[in-house]
């Protein structure tokens, strides 16, 4: 169950990496149109031009590294999300694989309880003497008699 559950709590951490690192990619991209509008405005100093330069290379950093470590996200998530499952899955057929053990078990124990005759103890037959039974026979006169069998 851990290798199931972990790997989607991570993911939750993940998620609000990348949110953060979205809202800091919006905040380098506001502070670079500020920075371009007070440029424009007053066209002429250096210093907002430098200023205005370093906002968007720092915007256009932040917004590289993002793109980058999105696609690395999207590609790890994949793989990571085709991991999960097949553990899932593997997860699931051992316990249905020892739940149908189980219930075979169960199942054969309840047949042998129900339909189990009584076995009767045989004495042993030693094969150098003959045994002999007696049989009560009725006859179709209403006698009987005793015949001797040997088996």
């Amino acid at each position: 169950l851990i290798k199931f559950v972990e790997p989607l709590t991570e993911y939750a951490r993940m998620l609000k990496s990348i949110s953060a690192a979205i809202s800091q990619q919006e905040s380098k991209k506001k502070m670079f149109s500020k920075m371009l509008a007070d440029f424009e405005a007053k066209q002429s100093n250096s210093a907002a031009k430098d200023s205005m330069q370093a906002a968007k290379d720092d915007y256009e950093r932040t917004t590289s590294r993002l793109i980058h470590d999105f696609a690395m996200f999207k590609v790890q998530r994949a793989h990571d999300f085709k991991l999960i499952l097949v553990n899932f899955v593997n997860m699931q057929r051992s316990y249905h694989h020892s739940s149908k053990d189980m219930w075979e078990e169960a199942y054969l124990a309840s047949i042998q309880d129900t339909y189990a005759a009584p076995v009767l103890a045989r004495p042993p037959i030693d094969e150098a003497k003959p045994a002999i039974v007696e049989v009560e026979v009725k006859p179709g006169s209403g006698e009987r008699s005793r015949n001797t069998i040997l088996l």
